[in-house]
């Protein structure tokens, strides 16, 4: 974008770009022509909702990535910036092991905020007689950095391979790193690397040493039912599954305590691998106005209301109620961990919107390995198109989505 230099001393025309765009998140280069090698550039958010500008202050680099919560990390020569839009930025530093590695590549655990990956540009180490990328994690509430190794570039140069930088990125479960490398001398290559084991734990989580769980969460359990439904299948085992069952509506409590105490007889299931919670599924803490299903019946004649809500919808056309509400996202994270097998089953009357939507923000969302849902944009207009969508987020983590109802 040219356009006519307006400072005196300078006679060269100006020039500037947009680029190294991530998410809601970009870099805007200024120079002047003459000297186009001592370019500006800045750092940019972009509040999606409102079109509002923030610029990240203190951090002049090109690498930067979102975590969870909005949280930003970006680095440049000078070292690591934390930040979150309009909230906060604070320098960080840089690691001791890699205080004269230059600029880095750095990204979030997609378990944590707690922990980064980032690269370095080639410098001298000890143990090499070139100079070598290094590829490390950082604890940033430890301070503790964990080097995954060292690579130096082979046959990189202006009429051979360009400059290769490693670029380095996660696996989902955080357990492995990607990254582009030339020190086998075979010119540009894709490689994996382990992360040490402990380096992604989340804050105040020991590494998990037990065998890994099969959890069923039935959010909108009416009477218990959809437990058998979706679980019943040529080679489950029940022995195999915990169940939380989460119901608010206070008319299908005793149905559900009945549904939920046969399925424990017949399938001789121990009292703490069924769980009851008497609460909506939620965005936080608390409690929320219910609408009741204003029918004797549920839509499909058995007993058990199914249409109550917490927005206005055809069948909440019966009294408010006060019910309790529980954030879902918190309960999720206290009650699995990344090596079990979740799959959450969600027809809760139009919150799945919200509900989807704080989990992904969260995080929390990477723990669930199957999602089945219903959607309901049919009287939740406002949120219309936003099923395929959300779909769309869900599936781009590996999650296996299932359409039911």
């Amino acid at each position: 974008m040219p356009f006519d230099n307006e400072v005196p001393s300078f006679t060269a025309r100006r020039w500037a770009s947009f680029n190294h765009i991530a998410q809601i998140m970009f870099l805007y280069r200024s120079a002047y022509c003459t000297y186009w090698r001592n370019f500006k550039t800045f750092a940019f958010t972009v509040d999606i909702a409102t079109g509002e500008l923030w610029r990240v202050p203190l951090a002049h680099g090109s690498h930067h990535d979102f975590g969870w919560d909005d949280n930003l990390i970006s680095c440049d020569s000078t070292g690591y910036y934390y930040a979150k839009p309009k909230t906060f930025a604070v320098s960080l530093g840089r690691p001791e092991e890699v205080a004269h590695g230059g600029d880095g590549h750095c990204s979030f655990a997609p378990t944590s905020n707690q922990f980064i990956l980032s690269d370095t540009y080639p410098r001298l180490n000890p143990g090499f007689q070139a100079p070598a990328r290094t590829l490390f994690t950082w604890d940033l509430v430890r301070n503790r950095t964990s080097i995954i190794g060292h690579y130096s570039p082979v046959r990189e140069g202006k009429h051979i391979t360009t400059r290769v930088d490693l670029h380095p990125r996660w696996s989902r479960d955080g357990r492995y790193v990607c990254f582009d490398s030339t020190h086998e001398g075979l010119g540009r290559q894709v490689y994996v690397a382990k992360v040490y084991k402990k380096a992604l734990v989340r804050p105040g989580v020991d590494v998990v040493t037990r065998p890994p769980r099969k959890v069923f969460l039935d959010l909108g359990a009416r009477t218990g039912d959809s437990v058998e439904k979706m679980l019943i299948k040529t080679h489950t085992d029940y022995a195999d599954y915990i169940i939380h069952a989460f119901e608010c509506n206070p008319d299908n409590m005793a149905l559900i305590k009945d549904g939920l105490s046969r399925l424990s007889v017949k399938y001789s299931l121990r009292p703490e691998q069924v769980v009851l919670v008497e609460a909506a599924a939620w965005i936080q803490d608390g409690t929320l106005s219910f609408h009741m299903d204003s029918r004797n019946v549920g839509v499909d004649g058995q007993p058990g209301k199914t249409g109550g809500s917490l927005f206005d919808s055809p069948h909440a056309l019966g009294s408010l109620v006060t019910v309790p509400s529980v954030d879902f996202s918190k309960y999720l994270e206290s009650t699995v961990q990344y090596i079990d097998h979740v799959i959450c089953k969600i027809d809760i009357e139009g919150a799945e919107y919200e509900l989807l939507t704080h989990m992904i923000r969260r995080g929390s969302i990477i723990l669930c390995d199957v999602v089945m849902i219903e959607w309901h944009s049919r009287f939740r207009t406002q949120w219309r198109g936003w099923d395929a969508e959300l779909e769309s987020m869900l599936k781009a983590l590996h999650i296996h989505v299932v359409r039911i109802g």
